[in-house]
């Protein structure tokens, strides 16, 4: 998970534990009377669909409060997991120009080494130039086989 999904886990956790708080914690605990710091650890066992069981609600409004949360916990772990793709095609994407600086500017990479090869075919599109033929075989080459553009060549 990265910073901004636990940023918003804790909130709903943080959330979900102020309702039951709110309802008065109706929660069965063994060893004494229900606190604050029960509510949240209820909370986040069941947003995480841990559900330990230690602590159980009472009332049917704290019932029904546990399903939602629960809910929206496995909703929540989806949708990031569901992410995790996008965010390795956004890596994947970033490393096609990372790649193609090698041809681009040699090996290691230079400043001037990139301006001479550069200058030396004159082009009217700039970022075509800048691109160069083999992005797209890069391209086609990442999007056929799935993985880094570095292993598709």
């Amino acid at each position: 998970m990265n910073k901004r999904s636990l940023g918003w886990a804790t909130v709903m956790i943080l959330g979900f534990a102020m309702l039951q708080a709110a309802h008065g914690s109706p929660l069965n605990i063994c060893g004494g009377p229900a606190t604050f710091g029960t509510d949240l650890h209820m909370s986040g066992s069941n947003f995480f669909t841990l559900g330990l069981g230690d602590v159980t609600p009472r009332t049917t409004l704290a019932r029904i409060i546990t399903v939602i949360e629960a809910g929206t916990g496995f909703g929540f772990l989806a949708l990031v997991i569901g992410y995790l793709p996008v965010l390795y095609t956004a890596f994947s994407r970033r490393e096609v120009g990372t790649v193609l600086l090698d041809a681009r500017a040699g090996s290691p990479p230079s400043a001037a080494e990139h301006l001479r090869r550069s200058s030396q075919g004159l082009h009217c599109d700039r970022a075509a130039r800048l691109r160069g033929p083999g992005a797209d075989l890069q391209h086609a080459a990442q999007c056929a086989w799935g993985g880094p553009p570095s292993l598709a060549v």
